[in-house]
């Protein structure tokens, strides 16, 4: 996800499954990005232009997501599951004027898959605690793109060099992320359910072309209460993300007034959030449930660039319907 850290629903508390059990889900997601941010300020279009020149070359970009994951649980064994996530995903960038930087595009397909193994440290009735270690694979398109591409617009100017025409939209890192996690409920007689999570995504290495996606980790707190004979649940989970600035190590490029040695941290990455996620939950049968999800963003401050002239957008919008069902 592109913003406030992966959307917890309810089905990522569910019980263990018994051994040989499988269960299924799909979930899908959409995310308007169409709220430019510099430093933590929110201030219109208008206004960042006038302060920040630097942001007409976003041209009044918005930038909208689409994404669907199929996931897959395994039992191995009581309290021992093995996991896959499966994910499409749709990205349309929208801008007033097209220059080499900022062009309308849509690019779709197939992002990077997720692979790993889930351990109930406990299953108890009213406690369940579970680790997970697991890893993405590189299936998601990434396109190569030259050192020019990842220079700002004012560096390439300064240097002399012509920037070629490039788009930045991705739909995977290039690269084998492993990532681990925690998550735990605790559910005591009564209404009330308390839920909470935290996960940690460290790339070890640069993707072919040089790019290192950037350190990221995420932390969630849900309270939930169930209603009507507890078939329904409502929740708000509060959820707290944080991930630095992507690098690119790339060749040196010399432009008329200048070389630049090829080392760069991507614009338009790193950013700490703070999302409020209200969720409705249904549970149709013990082995069907469904969870609907709104995502209302509270803080966002972006890693600017060492000139202090980066602007990123920041979503406005977003939400998530999630089916699960266990075979």
């Amino acid at each position: 996800m592109l913003s406030g850290g992966d959307a917890p629903t309810t089905a990522e508390y569910q019980a263990p499954l018994s051994r040989g059990g499988v269960r299924l889900g799909l979930s899908t997601e959409y995310h308007a990005f169409t709220r430019p941010v510099h430093g933590d300020d929110y201030v219109t279009y208008e206004e960042l232009v006038e302060n920040w020149p630097a942001t007409e070359a976003h041209h009044n970009s918005k930038l909208y997501s689409w994404q669907a994951d199929f996931s897959l649980r395994y039992a191995l064994r009581d309290r021992t599951e093995l996991f896959a996530v499966l994910p499409l995903r749709r990205l349309r960038v929208e801008v007033a004027e097209e220059t080499n930087h900022h062009r309308n595009e849509t690019i779709e397909g197939l992002g990077d898959m997720q692979l790993g193994v889930r351990r109930f440290v406990r299953a108890e009735q009213y406690l369940r605690v579970g680790a997970i270690l697991g890893m993405s694979l590189p299936t998601g398109e990434k396109k190569s793109l030259p050192t020019a591409a990842y220079l700002g617009s004012h560096v390439a100017a300064d240097l002399g060099i012509d920037v070629p025409p490039h788009s930045h939209l991705r739909l995977g890192s290039g690269t084998v992320n492993p990532f681990v996690a925690v998550d735990g409920v605790y559910s005591p007689e009564g209404d009330w359910i308390y839920m909470g999570s935290m996960s940690v995504t460290v790339p070890f290495y640069d993707a072919a072309d040089g790019y290192r996606t950037a350190t990221s980790g995420s932390a969630t707190f849900g309270l939930g209460r169930r209603v009507q004979d507890e078939d329904l649940s409502i929740n708000m989970f509060a959820s707290v993300s944080y991930s630095g600035r992507d690098e690119f190590h790339g060749d040196p490029v010399t432009g008329t007034l200048g070389t630049h040695n090829g080392n760069l941290d991507v614009t338009n990455t790193g950013r700490f959030e703070v999302t409020l996620r209200p969720t409705l939950g249904y549970r149709f049968a013990d082995s069907l449930s469904l969870d609907f999800q709104l995502t209302v963003p509270v803080y966002t401050r972006i890693h600017e660039d060492v000139d202090q002239r980066d602007v990123q957008l920041s979503e406005r919008v977003g939400v998530v319907a999630s089916l699960s069902y266990q075979i």
